[in-house]
């Protein structure tokens, strides 16, 4: 069981640290990975940032498929990271488990809702964390702390094992340090292969200035 130091992140939910190994092998080989508390890991409670929630549902059965995706491409999950209350919040505070510590200034807040999970990524605690994207959750905590992170687009990624918000908006994206690992994960996460090595060329990007 692992404990929190006190430079550590403290973007991690209370109790024993929700850990499960990889189920295959893939291209997230070793990579750590953190969960956001709303979204399932299979025999823990998601709990949605709120202690009553959590008391009053029982444990997942099953892993979301996002978190399936990511855990049979290599990746092990290291633990659940805290939500602002029922994803109900951009500034990443929450009144029953605290505010995430900003990876730069202790006296700024990391953004919402998805706050553990872009800490827990900006204090290399984790290498990879799933948050949940509705009106700026993901974007939001990544801008604060200074990390790179993908929203995807809506029903892309499926929302099954995902506590809702605002089901015509919700999605599920990713917090990585570099932009490799934000690509593989989208891979995995996307059901897409990665061009690389390909004896087709990726077609030429045009670079666009908004003036």
């Amino acid at each position: 069981m692992h404990t929190e130091t006190a430079h550590g992140s403290g973007g991690w939910m209370p109790g024993p640290r929700c850990e499960r190994p990889a189920t295959g092998v893939g291209a997230l080989n070793g990579v750590r990975l953190g969960v956001k508390d709303l979204i399932d890991i299979a025999g823990a409670v998601t709990g949605g940032g709120n202690p009553d929630w959590a008391a009053s549902h029982a444990p997942a059965v099953h892993d979301a498929p996002c978190v399936a995706a990511l855990r049979d491409a290599g990746a092990r999950v290291v633990g659940k990271t805290i939500s602002d209350e029922l994803a109900f919040s951009l500034e990443g505070e929450n009144a029953h488990y605290g505010a995430p510590r900003h990876p730069r200034d202790p006296d700024r807040l990391p953004g919402g809702s998805s706050s553990g999970s872009a800490a827990a990524v900006a204090w290399a605690e984790v290498d990879l964390a799933l948050g949940t994207d509705t009106g700026g959750s993901v974007r939001v905590p990544a801008a604060f702390c200074g990390v790179a992170a993908m929203r995807p687009t809506h029903g892309r990624i499926p929302l099954d094992g995902v506590l809702p918000f605002a089901p015509s908006y919700d999605t599920v994206g990713w917090f990585a340090r570099d932009a490799d690992l934000l690509r593989r994960a989208g891979h995995a996460l996307l059901g897409t292969e990665a061009r690389i090595g390909s004896d087709r060329p990726a077609p030429p990007l045009r670079l666009c200035v908004a003036t």
